[in-house]
């Protein structure tokens, strides 16, 4: 299974927030995910 659109905008771009996503990935047995952002947000 592949979850192809995580936003991660309500945090803080830290490696311990991705890997939140990534371990419920694990837990739903996930094979693939995608983080996706809108460049809008970056400068």
């Amino acid at each position: 299974m592949i979850d192809g659109h995580i936003h991660i905008e309500r945090g803080d771009y830290s490696l311990e927030w991705i890997e939140r996503f990534v371990n419920k990935a694990v837990e739903m047995k996930i094979d693939e995910i995608r983080l996706l952002e809108h460049c809008y947000i970056f400068e």
